[in-house]
């Protein structure tokens, strides 16, 4: 097995940042069934990359040479689950009514 170097040691960390995430945000999530989807499967897929796979062998990483996938699919995964997470907040800045201006009121005319 390789050394691993100081920012393997921090990545170690990134799968705690998801989880924090989603504790301190359950609420949100909980009301975007969708967005707490992707980001759990994204806070898995992170845990067997960063914390399994660099101990052992990433075992998703596996799973798709196993069945053959085109190389870019870890990433592509990654980057859907990414924008899945983020498709609460997505939905909820486009379904925020617009404001309305106001028409603005003329003054009257000055009395002499």
């Amino acid at each position: 097995m390789d050394d691993m170097s100081v920012v393997d040691y921090i990545a170690f960390f990134i799968p705690l940042v998801f989880i924090v995430v989603l504790y301190r945000s359950r609420d949100h999530f909980l009301q975007h069934p969708v967005a707490l989807v992707g980001l759990a499967l994204l806070t898995v897929v992170s845990i067997l990359h960063f914390d399994v796979g660099m101990v052992a062998t990433d075992p998703y990483d596996a799973f798709l040479d196993d069945i053959s996938a085109p190389r870019r699919t870890w990433t592509v995964t990654v980057v859907a689950l990414i924008l899945l997470s983020y498709s609460g907040e997505i939905r909820e800045q486009f379904s925020r009514p617009q404001r309305v201006r106001a028409p603005r009121r003329r003054r009257p005319p000055p009395t002499t």
